[in-house]
């Protein structure tokens, strides 16, 4: 019994010894596109059809905060983003903008390599787990109830020093949002973002230790 609990907490300590959690912040931007695909291979798009698609990219606001693992070289983070996606424009409405609003949970791990001059880069893949939380696409609104969920693949590249972050991602929809007649629509888009570390635990146990220090050499 007594053996279980040493090896346990044997097993805590090297991996908390070796292990870092964050909480950061996210802000940037999103280029988004849709992509239209025929559901059914006996009936490809046609030129005609395509050019409708060949829509404006829209350019929206991101935001996120994120939960961060860091193991020796690896990463896993998870969190809440919030992403817009959509087009400028649409053949059934060429006045207004097509945007569907999104609360992300994101799914990514990542591996770290360290740089000179204290700057860690981060090469990160993973899925965007995601609810449809609005939209202003008035045509076709009716199907809005069918596409609640949304996936998305994510790739993307970051660099870090000291507390701040810069990255991009790459987000391709998995999913589809909308039918219309015999073509399905889903989304894809790149998110530039800066970032800043509003916690991290190992410098909390730095300055946790620098505070015990300075008691005791005060008791002295």
């Amino acid at each position: 019994m007594y053996s279980k609990i040493l090896i346990i907490g044997l097993v805590f300590f090297v991996q908390n010894a070796f292990s870092q959690s964050k909480f950061s912040g996210y802000t940037g931007w999103t280029a988004s596109k849709i992509q239209a695909k025929r559901i059914s291979n006996n009936y490809p798009i046609t030129p005609v059809e395509e050019s409708h698609y060949t829509l404006p990219i829209l350019h929206t606001f991101y935001g996120a905060v994120e939960y961060e693992y860091d193991f020796k070289m690896l990463r896993f983070s998870t969190g809440l983003s919030f992403l817009t996606l959509g087009t400028n424009d649409y053949f059934l409405s060429p006045v207004q903008t097509w945007r569907t609003w999104y609360t992300n949970v994101p799914l990514i791990l990542g591996v770290k390599f360290n740089l000179p001059h204290d700057i860690r880069f981060i090469i990160e893949s993973g899925v965007e787990l995601g609810l449809e939380s609005g939209s202003d696409i008035n045509a076709l609104s009716q199907d809005r109830g069918k596409y609640l969920f949304h996936v998305n693949a994510v790739t993307g590249i970051e660099l870090e020093w000291n507390r701040f972050r810069l990255g991009s991602r790459l987000q391709i929809g998995l999913t589809t949002f909308r039918n219309i007649q015999e073509t399905s629509l889903s989304h894809s888009a790149i998110t530039t973002y800066v970032g800043y570390t509003l916690w991290d635990s190992q410098l909390a146990k730095e300055k946790r230790k620098k505070r015990l220090e300075l008691k005791e050499l005060k008791r002295k």
